[in-house]
């Protein structure tokens, strides 16, 4: 279970330079963790009060990129300078307390967050100690702290939603589902709670309730495992033909995404242990394999900015712009290792001979230019490059389609492609996803629109 946690902001300065602040309202960490840096290691950094907020700052910054015990470790740098018995200080605990159980390390989160209560009594800290006990398992303990919550603020959105959620656990089905729903009120809570919510549903004995919560999640996200499972039980437990059928098709795909993904959740072990950097690798890795570029290039951004000149996260970098055939892209980043790995130096030169072995015309073209291009240049190669490939040689296109993607979201050209090669009814949920994106960028075109509607109610099983 993820547990969606706003960070606790102290009573500070306002943000200290502009650049930051655009880095900080656009949700790119990576950028503001830079920016940070060089503002605390600039000559004359700010001294006292705006120093601490901006260490302050950092430390959010590496608590949204996932390196937990740096930002533990920075935000503890800052306990000794505030006050002992100030909200501040209590805040500042509520955050390490937060980081204690995000690292596995559930008995010193539940002392920490008590002792940031004995300071603060505050609905803030209250929702940390909440999700403390719900990441523990540890329903018990979080009924208090709600009964507090609700007795403050009985409309709370937030706190209802976790009270739905100590439901749930503890098996009281049709009592949480109330509960549950107001999670969807709450954009940071959204996703986490339209599956919640079914779950309830279907365990509830609402399986087509459950089924339309499923569905959305699905069209929006088509890599959920554990949505897709959910949605194909629930088919099973509508009955009728039509719905067996369907509930086969979408067991075939939960499987080809779970032979997919990394089945030891080795991401979440290397994020405990501190290494950030290498747990959004391996994210990378395994978003790249479901066919999510997009999601690839966003992980390996964090990476690098945990780790900006590390050699691991070049060659990662590079090894995938290889797979891609953007080969100036792959060689830019192995170029800063010493020395260049051989085995890619070869692969290299390998696919530059290949390139330059195909039959003259458009086609080999439009891959030269590509291999040429960079990231920040790339989209009309990938155009050129999908347009003169889809018809020869459609497994590198389906490949082009998805870079296309990740590069323009709302490519027309790529949806078009990867819609056409989504007609296998097991991947009927991509080609929802695709259709709704489609339709979309194109919310003039009436028969998408009624296409998307009639594979939605085919997946309903109505």
């Amino acid at each position: 279970m993820k547990l969606t946690c706003v960070w606790i902001a102290c009573a500070s300065p306002g943000v200290p330079d502009e650049e930051l602040a655009t880095a900080l309202a656009a949700g790119r960490f990576d950028r503001a963790l830079r920016r940070v840096d060089i503002l605390l290691s600039s000559p004359g950094a700010a001294p006292g009060d705006r120093r601490e907020h901006l260490v302050e700052l950092r430390a959010r910054c590496l608590f949204e990129l996932g390196d937990y015990p740096s930002c533990e470790k920075t935000l503890r740098s800052l306990l000794d300078s505030v006050s002992p018995a100030g909200r501040r200080k209590a805040a500042l605990l509520a955050q390490v307390a937060r980081l204690c159980s995000y690292q596995q390390a559930h008995t010193l989160a539940t002392e920490t967050i008590a002792r940031a209560l004995k300071l603060d009594d505050s609905p803030q800290l209250r929702q940390v100690a909440v999700s403390i006990a719900l990441r523990t398992r540890d329903h018990e303990a979080a009924l208090p702290h709600l009964e507090v919550l609700l007795d403050k603020s009985p409309d709370d959105p937030r706190t209802i939603y976790y009270r739905g959620l100590v439901q749930l656990r503890r098996g009281e089905y049709q009592g949480s589902i109330t509960s549950l729903r107001r999670g969807l009120e709450l954009k940071a809570l959204e996703k986490e709670a339209r599956f919640e919510l079914a779950v309830a549903l279907r365990k509830a004995g609402k399986p087509r309730e459950a089924l339309a919560h499923l569905i959305d999640s699905l069209a929006a996200e088509p890599t959920l495992e554990p949505a897709c499972y959910q949605a194909s039980r629930c088919l099973l437990e509508i009955g009728g033909p039509r719905q067996v059928r369907g509930s086969a098709w979408l067991l075939g795909y939960f499987k080809a995404l779970k032979n997919a993904a990394d089945p030891s959740s080795r991401d979440h072990h290397l994020l405990a242990a501190g290494k950030a950097a290498e747990a959004w690798l391996a994210r990378a890795s395994a978003r790249e394999t479901l066919g999510d570029f997009s999601g690839a290039l966003r992980n390996q951004q964090r990476a690098a900015s945990l780790s900006p000149d590390s050699p691991m996260v070049n060659l990662h970098r590079a090894r995938f712009f290889l797979r891609r055939g953007l080969l100036a892209e792959a060689r830019k980043y192995l170029e800063p290792l010493e020395p260049p790995p051989r085995e890619l130096q070869l692969k290299l030169r390998e696919r530059a001979s290949a390139l330059g072995e195909l039959n003259d015309g458009p086609g080999k073209e439009a891959l030269l230019r590509l291999a040429a291009c960079d990231w920040g240049t790339a989209e009309k190669p990938l155009e050129a490059a999908l347009e003169n490939t889809r018809q020869t040689d459609p497994s590198r296109a389906t490949d082009l389609a998805r870079l296309l993607l990740a590069k323009n979201p709302s490519s027309r050209d790529a949806l078009r492609f990867l819609l056409l090669h989504t007609t296998d009814p097991q991947l009927i949920i991509p080609r929802l996803h695709y259709l709704g994106r489609l339709s979309r960028a194109e919310p003039g075109n009436t028969a998408l629109r009624e296409e998307l509607d009639a594979l939605r109610e085919l997946l309903l099983g109505s």
